[in-house]
């Protein structure tokens, strides 16, 4: 009795490599234009600004903390104390 190898679906060798698409299934998966309202597209933006603008905000100030740090501790000599030369400080 010879045993033959039956087709399942974790069998590589008898899964289709490319899977056929019709020009049906084109048509029914066609994604028309979409609608939003203004009144939506208002509340997204409005939205979306908040975030981007509290984060560069924070970035920004966050950069501000930082120049200001280096510009206190050049005015106090850490120049000197480390013997920083040329671009070594910034």
């Amino acid at each position: 009795m010879a045993s033959k190898q039956e087709a399942s679906p974790n069998n590589i060798e008898d899964q289709d490599p490319e899977p056929k698409i019709t020009e049906s299934d084109v048509e029914a998966t066609a994604v028309d234009e979409l609608e939003i309202s203004p009144a939506d597209d208002k509340r997204v933006q409005r939205k979306v600004d908040r975030v981007v603008m509290s984060l560069a905000a924070a970035v920004y100030f966050m950069q501000y903390l930082d120049k200001r740090g280096l510009a206190f501790a050049a005015i106090f000599g850490m120049r000197e104390d480390l013997n920083l030369k040329g671009q070594e400080y910034s």
